[in-house]
């Protein structure tokens, strides 16, 4: 039997409950290791989307650093170009007076 549907842990724990009441009382075994089979996969599945998403913010933070050193790096040659270059204009028009 298949949540994968329903999106949240705590609907899927819901419809667990309520399959399992309607089950005959013969039943039990089965009902308890399909259950602790429910419950081990909802767990599996919330530890995996919270690693992925720690390595995606991770991966996401890294690359933005380095295009941060980069723009930063490009930023301070054209600055230091252009200092120069206003340095020169000024001493060549102070020359020339």
């Amino acid at each position: 039997m298949s949540y994968r549907k329903f999106g949240s842990s705590i609907a899927r724990m819901k419809l667990l409950v309520g399959y399992f009441n309607i089950r005959k009382p013969r039943d039990d075994c089965r009902m308890k290791e399909t259950l602790i089979k429910e419950f081990k996969d909802l767990k599996e599945e919330t530890g995996q989307a919270s690693v992925e998403l720690i390595l995606l913010i991770g991966s996401i933070l890294v690359i933005t650093i380095i295009c941060g050193t980069y723009v930063f790096n490009v930023n301070s040659k054209i600055n230091g170009q252009f200092n120069q270059t206003m340095t020169k204009a000024r001493l060549f028009l102070l020359n020339k007076v």
